[in-house]
């Protein structure tokens, strides 16, 4: 038994397939399990507003659909395929699919099977894999800043939400390919600021918190006021030294 949806990918049925969607159905929404089940019958899924370069031709498509006879949906039954085109109802898109498979079922614990995602909500579709080439991995900025969101949506929970969520939710954390963009910064540039401070934030005027365990020197972060990503310059002028409290502060303060 495959221990999450992502284990798929290098299977024969979708080793070749760039990218993975998933659809899964509800008791709650009878209508949309109802269409479920029958798009699947006839090879189809779909009934969705997608954006237009967001699902292609060779992609693969899982559908979940619970258990009606249990509240908690369980086992679900799990299908793929291959998509081999669409068509369209109004503003709503169906996917043809090259003959569902069904596979082993999810007898527990559905957002573990999904790499810790939460299941798309109603008759949305959800990714579950993206193309392996760089320029389709999220950046490191958008990784971190979705992290942030999801900590402020946490914190706006009951206790018991959370706890919910913590039983739910895998002990060990999805692993995503992102890229990063860095700046090539002139090392001069943090040893004069570095002079300057003498071992003092310049915020605080606190000496700093403990010294390298490398050579002995004062540890503070060379900071730029004006980001190096808005334009600022890579200059003495427009660089401060700052202790770890002092830094973070500059950033989310």
């Amino acid at each position: 038994m495959r221990r999450t949806i992502h284990d798929y990918r290098n299977t024969p049925a979708y080793a070749g397939c760039p990218r993975a969607f998933v659809v899964t159905g509800s008791n709650r929404e009878q209508d949309n399990d109802q269409w479920n089940r029958e798009f699947i019958e006839n090879d189809e899924t779909g009934m969705w507003i997608v954006a237009p370069d967001r699902v292609f031709e060779g992609d693969a498509m899982f559908v979940l659909l619970p258990n009606p006879a249990r509240q908690d949906g369980y086992p679900r039954r799990l299908f793929g395929g291959v998509v081999t085109g669409w068509r369209y109802e109004g503003d709503r898109t169906i996917f043809q699919v090259s003959g569902f498979i069904e596979h082993s079922p999810i007898e527990a614990e559905i957002m573990r099977f999904l790499g810790g995602r939460v299941p798309p909500q109603g008759n949305t579709v959800g990714t579950v894999w993206e193309p392996l080439d760089q320029k389709s991995m999220p950046l490191q900025t958008e990784v971190s800043a979705d992290f942030e969101q999801q900590v402020h949506r946490a914190i706006r929970l009951s206790r018991e939400e959370r706890e919910a969520r913590m039983r739910t939710w895998p002990t060990k954390p999805e692993r995503v390919e992102v890229t990063s963009v860095a700046f090539v910064r002139n090392p001069n540039v943090v040893a004069l600021v570095l002079e300057r401070a003498d071992g003092y934030c310049e915020d605080c005027d606190q000496p700093a918190p403990f010294t390298r365990k490398t050579d002995g020197t004062p540890y503070l972060e060379v900071h730029h006021i004006q980001p190096l990503a808005e334009d600022g310059d890579d200059t003495v002028g427009n660089a401060v030294a700052l202790c770890p409290n002092c830094h973070r502060k500059r950033h989310f303060g």
